[in-house]
C-alpha cells in the first residue's frame, strides 16, 4: 500500500488506473478501475476472470485446460508487480 499511497500523492488528479495482465500472447488485456478502487488491487480484493489469461491470438478462449467455460470461468485474484506503477499521458 505504500507504493500506491506515494502514487497517488504524487499524482492527485488521477481518476481512473488501468489493471493490464497479459494473457499467453503478451497482449494486454484489464479493467479500468475508479480512483475509489484502486485499494482493492493492492489489499487483496481484486479478481478477474481466471480465463483472461488464456486468450489466443485473436482473443478467443478455446476452454485451454478446462479453463473458462467447463469450469464456469472462476475469478482469481489479481496482485500487482511492484515497481511497475506508473502514469501514462
Amino acid at each position: 500500500m505504500n507504493e500506491l499511497n506515494t502514487f497517488l500523492g504524487e499524482n492527485s488528479a488521477l481518476r481512473f488506473i488501468d489493471v493490464l495482465p497479459p494473457d499467453l500472447f503478451n497482449a494486454m488485456r484489464g479493467k479500468r478501475l475508479p480512483r475509489d478502487d484502486f485499494c482493492k488491487i493492492y489489499d487483496g480484493r481484486f479478481r478477474a476472470p481466471s480465463s483472461i489469461m488464456l486468450l489466443d491470438v485473436t482473443g478467443e478462449s478455446g476452454d485451454p485446460w478446462c479453463h473458462g467455460f467447463s469450469d464456469d470461468d472462476a475469478d482469481v485474484l489479481v496482485k500487482p508487480t511492484p515497481g511497475v506503477l506508473q502514469r501514462i499521458s
